[in-house]
């Protein structure tokens, strides 16, 4: 068993560490809904979810003052 968070745990940790909602998220990136909830359940990686949130989640999520790391 890996230890190792999955791009959906971290995105979905960044999201509350935001105080965000989904649907923000979803808003913010021009994802939709759907996609966001897949993304974090890493139940759907047809696309890549880093390249699909690309900028606007660094900018949204990791630009933010007080964001926490995640190891």
């Amino acid at each position: 068993m890996s230890s190792e968070i999955s791009i959906g745990e971290k995105i979905k940790t960044y999201r509350k560490l935001n105080n965000m909602t989904q649907e923000d998220l979803s808003k913010e990136s021009d994802l939709y809904l759907s996609t966001i909830k897949k993304y974090e359940t890493d139940t759907s990686m047809t696309q890549n979810p880093v390249s699909a949130l690309d900028e606007n989640i660094n900018r949204l999520l990791l630009t933010n003052k007080g964001i926490k790391k995640i190891r």
